[in-house]
Order: structure tokens, then sequence, then C-alpha cells
């Protein structure tokens, strides 16, 4: 057991790394697809529920129809209510979700029947309704319910659509704020007149990065409503600041192998200086390069694939690090500045708590969470257990060769698993080319005995 010790520690490092990054790139590329067409340009108001508690603050329909003119670009609200709908003698709870505006611009519904909630409904305040295909399953006990007709709140609406819900994980870990029900916002505030407008979502335009916040308050207040009780958030930064952190593990497992590279490029010139040395004590300098051409043009080879090699793998790894526009201080050392940027952190995080998020910012919070767990996952425990593992193969002699083979078999095995986790998990995930190549440069070289110097 003990002698398959530091196999155990490599194996696992791999897959942790292997892992992380073929799930993370793959919980990205979700969210990103259920984006929308805006995609992550976007920017968003949730009304904050503990400064609004009653709706008198809040924008109405035929407030937040302005939004669009005012904005000038797509812009979209909602809002969201808890009831039991019913279709004959069966009932079921059901997430019932408003939609106004350009709604299908900033989410994706996977239609599997019918038609979405369209324009012309919304501007006709038709009683229409778009079903999860779950809640089809438990009220009809069938997917063809076109044209049928359930109970929301006393009024009967038509069923003109049914989409596919997402059956992956998370889909799973946001069940309660997808929507089950999407009907005209206009037709949910017919039936229930106390509704008001909790969430608006605009189209980042080219200033939105540093005024965004700013521009999304005046509009709201220019429409009519109050922008204090809105909680703002970019998700386009938000989607930048998660994205880098898979880079940046990436970065850092470049890192340790470039510098396995200059290792092996500082070992090479080493050993040739050495031997030039040791030879011309005794012979002449064109003697000495004729005598030992084969050794000096290996030292200059494995110098070379050095060099290429640390060169190569910095053209894979590298990537422009995201500091949002706010977060840098006009003076390094200014300490009221960084005082001031942790205050606002923990009075952002205590406003999100009473927030009241639409169904893609429950997506993207789910998928940023679960991407920065598995980068840290890696960089805390991946790359370390390699790093141990691959030394401890150095204090037992392991041969090279056979390092080179048991490496080779737990990728196929590391890579195996991943991807089967992610399919089980409703996250396709497949095999990252750069992903690949650069966690197979990290494990050769490592592998290396003593990082390579026994090359030369």
């Amino acid at each position: 057991m003990k002698a398959r010790l530091p196999s155990y520690l490599v194996f696992c490092g791999i897959l942790l790394l292997f892992g992380s990054l073929a799930l993370s790139s793959a919980l990205l590329a979700q969210w990103r697809q259920w984006s929308g067409p805006a995609e992550r340009a976007k920017l968003s108001a949730s009304v904050d529920a503990a400064v609004s508690p009653s709706n008198g603050a809040r924008l109405t329909g035929r407030e937040a129809e302005k939004l669009s003119g005012l904005w000038g670009a797509s812009t979209a609200y909602s809002a969201r209510t808890r009831t039991t709908v019913s279709a004959g003698s069966r009932t079921s709870d059901a997430n019932v979700i408003g939609v106004g505006g350009q709604y299908d611009r900033f989410t994706h519904i996977w239609l599997s029947n019918g038609v979405s909630v369209s324009p012309a409904a919304r501007r006709e305040r038709a009683k229409v309704a778009v079903i999860g295909s779950g809640l089809a399953d438990r009220l009809f006990h069938s997917q063809d319910v076109i044209g049928l007709r359930l109970d929301i709140l006393g009024a009967k609406f038509r069923v003109v659509g049914v989409y596919r819900e997402r059956n992956s994980l998370l889909q799973w870990m946001t069940d309660d704020g997808l929507p089950d029900i999407l009907v005209p916002y206009s037709a949910l505030e017919d039936v229930s007149p106390d509704i008001s407008v909790q969430s608006a979502v605009f189209e980042a335009k080219s200033t939105s990065d540093i005024e965004g916040d700013t521009e999304v308050r005046a509009a709201i207040a220019e429409a009519g409503g109050d922008s204090s009780v809105y909680v703002i958030s970019d998700a386009s930064q938000y989607y930048r600041s998660v994205a880098q952190k898979p880079a940046l593990l990436l970065w850092i497992c470049g890192l340790t192998a470039i510098w396995r590279c200059i290792r092996l490029l500082i070992a090479s010139c080493r050993s040739a200086y050495r031997l030039i040395r040791m030879e011309t004590l005794s012979l002449e300098w064109t003697d000495v390069v004729k005598r030992n051409r084969f050794a000096l043009a290996r030292h200059a080879t494995v110098a070379t694939a050095g060099v290429a090699g640390a060169a190569a793998i910095w053209l894979l790894v590298r990537f422009p690090f995201h500091f949002p526009a706010d977060s840098i201080p006009g003076q390094l050392i200014d300490w009221s500045f960084y005082r001031d940027q942790i205050l606002s952190y923990w009075q952002h995080q205590a406003a999100r708590t009473g927030a009241v998020s639409t169904p893609d910012e429950w997506l993207q919070n789910r998928a940023g969470s679960l991407v920065t767990y598995l980068s840290y996952a890696g960089l805390a425990a991946g790359l370390p257990l390699c790093l141990i593992g691959t030394r401890m193969w150095n204090m037992e002699q392991i041969p090279v060769g056979t390092r080179m083979f048991r490496v080779f078999l737990f990728f196929l095995v590391a890579a195996a698993l991943s991807l089967a986790i992610a399919w089980a998990a409703g996250i396709p995930a497949t095999v990252d080319g750069k992903e690949t190549a650069v966690l197979v440069a990290v494990m050769g070289l490592l592998s290396l005995k003593g990082g390579g110097r026994t090359l030369v």
C-alpha cells in the first residue's frame, strides 16, 4: 500500500485538475447557452424585499414599458408569484412568472411544442400560458396539451406552448427559482392587481462597464419607479470574474510547467559549461568542440526544447486578467479606498439576500458558485497532490518510462470519469485540446527525474 501511495496521489491530482477544468468549461458553456441572444451583456435590477416590502415604490407594468425607450436598447421585466394552479380536478403548486418587454433576448427557452409568449399576446393582455413539461405531466399526464386550459389565480389561461425543463445539475440546484409557467405580465396584472415589477433586465451599452449602475437607476427613476428599492448587478462583469477562475488555475499549472522548462534550460547550460571548462584545461577550443560535438548537440537540443516548450505553454495559458474599473484605486497606497471596497462588498452581499432574483440570476449564481468551488479544488488539492506524488516517485527511484506510462493511463481514466460525471449531471462536457495539452506538459515535466536534470 505504501509503495502505491505516490501513484494514488498523482492519479487523484490528475483527476481533480482534469475534472475541475472540464466541468468548469462545460458549466460556462451552458451558462452562455442559457443566456439568450444578449448572452452575458446585460444588467439586472431586482427588488430588495427588505427595503420595499410593499409594492408602492416599485415599477408598474405601464412604467416598465417605458424602459426600452428610455434605455435605448432592449429591456425586459418580470414578476413572480407562487400559487396553486389547477386543470379539472388536478392541482399543483407552481412558480408563475409574468414576463414583458423583449424577454426572449435574455433567456433561452427550449420549446418542445407550441409557441412562446408573443409580443402580440403581451400587448393584448391575452390569457395564454407556456408551461414546463413537468407541470404538463402533473396536470394533464401528457405533453400534448396545446389549447387546453388551466386555472391560475381564479382565471382561465389557454396553454400555447410547452418547454423542455433543463434536466441538469444547475436545474436541480435552482428548482424553486425556475418558472413552471410563463404568462404575459399584463395578463398576470389583470388577475392579480396588486402585482408589481420585481425584476428588470437591461441590455448592456458601451458605457455600462463604468456607469451601468448609475444609468439603470436613472432609467428606473425616469420611468416613475424608486431606484433605491432595486439592487443592480452586472451579468457581464460577474461572468468575466467567474470565467477567469478556471483560466487562472490553468495559468498556474502552465507556470509550473514553464518553471520546469526553465530548470531544464539552466541544467543543460550548466552541464555544457562544466564540460567545456574541464576539456579546455588540456585541449584547444576547436578540439573540445570536435571531440564533444554529440554531447554539446544534446545539451543544445535540450536547451532549445526548454525555451520552445516554455514559449508554447505561455501562449496556451496567457489570458487578460479582469479587474472591474471601480476596484482599481487612483493611487496604490490609499487605505480609505480599500476600506470602502470591503464595506461596499459586504453591503452588496447583504442587499442580495433580500433581492428577488430572476430565474436567469438563480442560474448564473449557482453556475458561478460551482465553477468557483471546482477551480479552488483543482488549485488547493489537485496540483499539490501531483507535486507531492511525483516527488515521492523521485525518492523511490521509479523509472521514467514507468512514470510516463502511469501518467498516460491516469489521464485516460480521469478523462473517462470526468466526462461520465458531467454527462450524468446533465452538463455535456468535452475534452478541451488546450487544457489537455497544458496538463500533459505539466505532468510530463513533473514525471522526469530531478525535474529533467537527468536528460542533461
